[in-house]
């Protein structure tokens, strides 16, 4: 399933260190597509593949704690457009 996450980051320079060291660790059963800062890096959005929104946010809290608030959107797949036709072949 697709899932947008709407980052609110708490921490900038935690949580962007984060991202650059665990971003080529990331399990097997996500994949992160695309990753949108804000200029002020203390937002961001990204979209992801994973089995479900509960799974997702249990990673994300492992990696990053308090250092974001997130909010996790299922994506409907159906009425979605501009993703590329590799993206709509999930694999979770």
């Amino acid at each position: 399933m697709f899932i947008i996450v709407n980052h609110n980051i708490r921490a900038p320079e935690a949580f962007w260190r984060i991202v650059k060291e665990q971003l080529s660790e990331l399990p097997d059963r996500f994949t992160l597509h695309s990753l949108y800062p804000s200029v002020d890096r203390l937002r961001c959005f990204s979209i992801w593949d994973a089995e479900n929104t509960a799974a997702l946010n249990e990673m994300l809290r492992t990696c990053f704690g308090d250092f974001s608030r997130d909010e996790l959107i299922e994506i409907s797949r159906d009425a979605a457009f501009g993703f590329t036709r590799n993206a709509h072949q999930s694999t979770n």
